[in-house]
């Protein structure tokens, strides 16, 4: 009889608590994805032509940049957006750019020889800015010259302007960055490579 009054007793207590577990659980944060546009999708009027003679042999990002958005508050803070994601990495964005731009461009190759020219990016930015509203794209790019393997070094940077703080404002810019991007590495390969 004893072990059953005190029996009667905690099952209230845990009632109470299995209770208030129950209504203290927040509803899980939906998590939206979003993808810059491509330069093909774009409509750029680029034109199927023969490919440059370049093989993309690396793209690598800072270890901060993954699928969930960055924002940078300022000049040294970062908030990483947990709801708001890329529906990929970043330089996954930036490789398939790359190869579109060196696919579909409009010059004729300048070198003639056998072996491509070769390019390695590193991601630095990829992200929005609160306090000036911009979005921000950085990438270190080396073309290695196939003829004696010598080393050719491009910081690019690009900073189209966001509009508001949205995500979609956000994917949008990004878009605009890849675009610029692309365009600056081509014109850097056709200049470097006609010097060589």
């Amino acid at each position: 009889m004893v072990g059953l009054r005190s029996g009667l007793r905690v099952l209230p207590l845990m009632l109470g608590l299995l209770l208030s577990a129950c209504l203290s659980q927040e509803p899980p944060a939906v998590i939206h994805h979003y993808a810059p546009s491509s330069p093909a999708s774009e409509g750029q009027g680029h034109s199927p032509a023969k490919p440059l003679p370049v093989v993309i042999r690396r793209v690598t990002a800072a270890p901060h940049l993954g699928q969930k958005m960055i924002w940078r508050t300022s000049e040294y803070e970062l908030r990483v957006d947990e709801t708001h994601r890329w529906i990929d990495e970043p330089i996954v964005f930036v490789e398939q750019c790359v190869r579109e731009f060196f696919l579909f461009q409009k010059t004729p190759p300048t070198e003639t020889s056998k072996r491509p020219w070769q390019l390695e990016l590193h991601l630095t930015r990829f992200e929005g800015s609160t306090s000036d509203l911009v979005a921000r794209l950085a990438l270190h790019a080396t073309l290695v010259r196939p003829s004696d393997d010598a080393r050719f070094t491009r910081a690019i940077s690009v900073e189209p302007s966001l509009g508001s703080q949205d995500p979609a404002a956000l994917a949008r810019a990004m878009s605009e960055a890849l675009l610029e991007c692309g365009g600056e590495l081509l014109d850097w390969f056709a200049e470097v490579s006609s010097e060589s």
